[in-house]
């Protein structure tokens, strides 16, 4: 490492760029505290993940100033449909459609490189925090004044090093600070694949409507869920007995989403690359679900005693 008096230092650390850390930066430039935000990819990861957050959530987006540039992007949830295999509806879940107690709506769908992109623009207002993408923490060494980090330019090669005051991890599902603390999850025994595929409409479908619909077929479940503007995702459960790899065939995709879309437009010639040819453009992936119980609240109570690591990742 570099000595200490050839090493920067900074208030806090934060590890990730991704909603929360970009949020956590944007609200510690509001006080001045200096800041720098080591994130291992070199740009925001450009498929969707998460598609849906609350009006709590928006006021958060509100006191870091950026809700008007956010509410633009959004649109308000409607809600979801959960049906039985004949499409019997089970549960209608509606979400209010009116502004609520907090000054926004209760639900908004969004899709995340957009949102990512608008937190991230939000710290060039802020001269006290420091980006270093594509950057990986490789170690948190802990002393009484503070937490030395180092990290490798993933571009170089390059270890470089600085002390921070806190370092607060924000670094998702793999998460290396919570594994450097010692707290790991709780499994629940629930490990399923899903083939997903994120679709972008290019002609006015109002049929599929503004809910999302959960399809509760001992068959297959499938869930399609309205996103902001003309986008829209499909997921459904793979069997034991599907291929990930032929199941994720242009022709196979096209096969299930035609129990929604085949009513509202001919099936089109397909391409590579694209899926409802100058329709619907569309990536798929085959994601790996589980469940489990992430053990933060005695973590935090702990960490905070001593006041230097600690993890506020969203683990989804």
């Amino acid at each position: 490492m570099l000595p200490p008096t050839d090493r920067l230092t900074f208030d806090i650390a934060i590890v990730g760029l991704g909603p929360v850390g970009a949020t956590l930066a944007n609200i510690l430039g509001q006080y001045e505290l200096s800041t720098i935000i080591l994130e291992r990819d070199p740009a925001t990861y450009h498929l969707p993940r998460a598609v849906a957050f609350d009006d709590e959530v928006m006021r958060i987006f509100q006191s870091i100033e950026l809700a008007n540039e956010i509410n633009a992007i959004v649109e308000v949830g409607a809600g979801a449909h959960f049906v039985d295999k004949n499409g019997k509806v089970l549960v209608n879940w509606a979400r209010p459609q009116e502004v609520g107690p907090n000054g926004w709506f209760l639900n908004y769908r969004f899709h995340q490189p957009e949102l990512e992109g608008i937190l991230r623009k939000g710290l060039s207002r802020f001269s006290s925090v420091k980006t270093l993408l594509h950057r990986e923490v490789c170690s948190l060494i802990e002393y009484e004044d503070g937490v030395d980090v180092e990290y490798k330019d993933l571009k170089t090669g390059k270890l470089d090093n600085i002390r921070a005051g806190f370092v607060i991890g924000c670094d998702g599902a793999n998460s290396f600070t919570r594994n450097r603390i010692g707290r790991g999850f709780q499994d629940l025994g629930f490990h399923e694949p899903w083939l997903v595929v994120d679709v972008i409409l290019k002609k006015h479908m109002p049929d599929l409507g503004p809910q999302s619909v959960h399809h509760c077929n001992p068959n297959r479940s499938a869930t399609y869920v309205f996103l902001a503007g003309n986008r829209r995702r499909w997921e459904f459960r793979l069997k034991p007995e599907d291929d990930p790899i032929d199941i994720s065939r242009p022709e196979n995709v096209w096969s299930m989403l035609n129990q929604w879309t085949g009513q509202l437009f001919p099936q089109p010639r397909l391409q590579s690359g694209e899926l409802l040819d100058d329709l619907v453009g569309r990536r798929s992936a085959i994601l790996m679900r589980h469940e489990f119980l992430q053990q933060l609240p005695r973590q935090i109570i702990i960490k905070m005693e001593k006041l230097d690591i600690i993890a506020i990742n969203d683990p989804a």
